[in-house]
């Protein structure tokens, strides 16, 4: 195992943190990924990801969802979610500053009949977020369409 060792660290030094994608080019298990990075430091329960906390952070306040977040880091969006939950960062905490940010977008692309749904995929955060942002601005309800309709 010591002959990969060198291997797998380059491939993590180079930005691949898929341990079944080193495994794959290296010609071991992502099991053998794993124990060789715990033993050398470079792994430990979720450390590749505090290596990349700042950027993390900077992406979900950008308004990037969890899943896009994920994609660029090279990981699964549960591992975000997990490494923002233990870093005392939940959902509601970046993700009404997400709403807050483009509440000028959300209203108006709710005034412009778009769903809820469609505007949470777009704003990246939750369906639920835009329905108690909609609530807490006075906009639900179609209260903008109907103004909209009217003039």
């Amino acid at each position: 195992m010591k002959e990969y060792r060198k291997q797998i660290c380059k491939l993590l030094d180079s930005g691949i943190s898929n341990m079944s994608e080193i495994g794959r080019q290296v010609g071991c298990t992502r099991e053998n990924v794993r124990q060789l990075l715990t033993d050398s430091g470079h792994y430990k329960n979720g450390c590749r990801l505090d290596r990349n906390k700042a950027l993390i952070l900077e992406l979900r306040g950008a308004g990037y969802s969890q899943p896009e977040v994920a994609k660029r880091i090279g990981c699964t969006a549960t591992a975000i979610h997990a490494a923002l939950k233990r870093w005392g960062v939940g959902r509601g905490v970046l993700g009404k500053g997400i709403i807050e940010k483009r509440k000028d977008e959300v209203i108006k692309l709710w005034a412009m009949g778009r769903a809820q749904r469609e505007i949470a995929r777009e704003i990246g955060c939750s369906e639920e977020g835009v329905f108690c942002a909609l609530k807490r601005w006075g906009v639900g309800r179609g209260s903008v369409r109907s103004q909209r309709i009217k003039q």
